[in-house]
C-alpha cells in the first residue's frame, strides 16, 4: 500500500484539529502507523488553519514523518474553497480532493478589496486533481448545527479511503466527540457518507 499522504486545510473556527485527531483515531484502530501534525497556533476564527496527516502499514517500513513535500499529496480535505486552491500545490496529480463547496469569505473579499475565486472546482480539475464537492454546510444543517462540517467532511472522505474503513471512523468519532453531540455527529457523517 505505501504511505498516504493526507492535508487537511481550512479556516479557524471549523473543527480542523478534531477531524484529523478523529481520521487518525480511525485509521490507528485499522491496523495502519499514524502521524499527524497541525498548525493552527496564530489562526483566530476565520484564519488559516492546516494539517498533515500520513498513515501507512508498519511492517512496510511505517510513517517516519507527520509532512510530506510540495506534490506528494494523496488527499487533499479542504474545509472551505479557497484554502484549497491555497494548498492544491501540494498533491501529486490525479490526487483526491474533497472540498466544501460552502466559501467562508475573507476580510478583503468582505471589504469589497479583493473578489473571491469563480469556480475553484474547475480549478482544482484543471490542476490535475480529481475533485469531489460536497455541500458540507447543507448536510451539517439537516443533521442539527452548522458546526458539523467538519464531519460531514469526514462522511465524503471515508468513500475516498476504503482501506481505513466508515466502521473505524465511527468508532473515533465515538471516542472523541462529547457525548452532548455524538448523536449529531454520527448523523453528519452517515448522511455525508451515504453520498
Amino acid at each position: 500500500m505505501g504511505v498516504k499522504n493526507l492535508f487537511f486545510a481550512g479556516v479557524g473556527g471549523q473543527g480542523l484539529v478534531l477531524s484529523n485527531q478523529i481520521q487518525a483515531r480511525a485509521a490507528l484502530r485499522a491496523g495502519f502507523d499514524v502521524k499527524t501534525s497541525d498548525i493552527y497556533g496564530l489562526a483566530m476564527r476565520g484564519g488559516s488553519v492546516y494539517g498533515y496527516q500520513r498513515f501507512g502499514v508498519l511492517a512496510e517500513g511505517g510513517v517516519l514523518s507527520s509532512t510530506f513535500p510540495a506534490g506528494a499529496g494523496d488527499v487533499l480535505v479542504s474545509f472551505e474553497p479557497l484554502e484549497a486552491l491555497r494548498w492544491a500545490h501540494l498533491m501529486r496529480r490525479g490526487a483526491r480532493a474533497v472540498v466544501n463547496a460552502s466559501p467562508v469569505y475573507p476580510s478583503a473579499v468582505l471589504l469589497e478589496k479583493a473578489p473571491y475565486p469563480r469556480d475553484v472546482v474547475a480549478t482544482l480539475a484543471g490542476a490535475g486533481l480529481e475533485v469531489t464537492a460536497v455541500d458540507a454546510q447543507a448536510i451539517a444543517l439537516r443533521a442539527g448545527s452548522a458546526k458539523l462540517v467538519n464531519v460531514a467532511l469526514l462522511g465524503a472522505l471515508a468513500r475516498e479511503l476504503p482501506e481505513v474503513g466508515p466502521e473505524h471512523v465511527r468508532a473515533a468519532i465515538r471516542e472523541l466527540v462529547p457525548a452532548a453531540m455524538l448523536e449529531a455527529n454520527l448523523k453528519a457523517f452517515e448522511l455525508a457518507y451515504a453520498g
